[in-house]
């Protein structure tokens, strides 16, 4: 067995199995002419010095929490992307969601589709409702509307029963 782990420490070595190389570096530097240098402040550890080239975020020397995303560390994460505490990354939202708080539960869908339950449908709100400009949830019409334009106070036609 004592050989068999030995081949497999091998293989890594040489790059057969996909494996990382060590850096004889501590964490937060990066080899350069065989010294080890800082990465840029943002990074927790980079392939480089530059903003652009980190290669993990988490809690900066400042204290504020950084998501990777694109090699950088950044301290809020762009529409359609949430940002996950556990790896310190920025991470795509749930389909045509372009605001999320985690990657189950839309807050606001991108334009076209409708909010329902924390997930975004095709947009086509019911009889009597009208689409949330803000958050594309369908709303309902003042009570008696049949329909209504984007404000849902304002009344296009009327319920049977009802006038306008």
């Amino acid at each position: 067995m004592r050989s068999f782990a030995a081949f497999l420490t091998f293989l890594c070595f040489v790059g057969f199995t996909g494996c990382k190389p060590s850096s004889p570096c501590p964490s937060g530097q990066f080899l350069l002419k065989n010294q080890c240098v800082l990465c840029h402040p943002t990074c927790s550890e980079c392939d480089g010095h530059e903003l652009f080239e980190c290669t993990t975020c988490g809690v900066d020397e400042d204290g504020q929490e950084r998501f990777l995303h694109q090699g950088r560390c950044r301290t809020h994460c762009a529409r359609g992307l949430y940002p996950d505490r556990g790896h310190y990354a920025c991470l795509p939202c749930i389909a045509n969601c372009e605001l999320c708080t985690d990657g189950n539960i839309c807050a606001k869908c991108q334009e076209h589709y409708k909010l329902q339950n924390g997930v975004c449908q095709t947009a086509s709100c019911d009889i009597g409702q009208v689409q949330d400009p803000d958050t594309g949830e369908c709303i309902d019409c003042e009570m008696g509307c049949k329909t209504c334009s984007a404000d849902p106070d304002i009344c296009n036609s009327c319920a049977e029963g009802y006038l306008l």
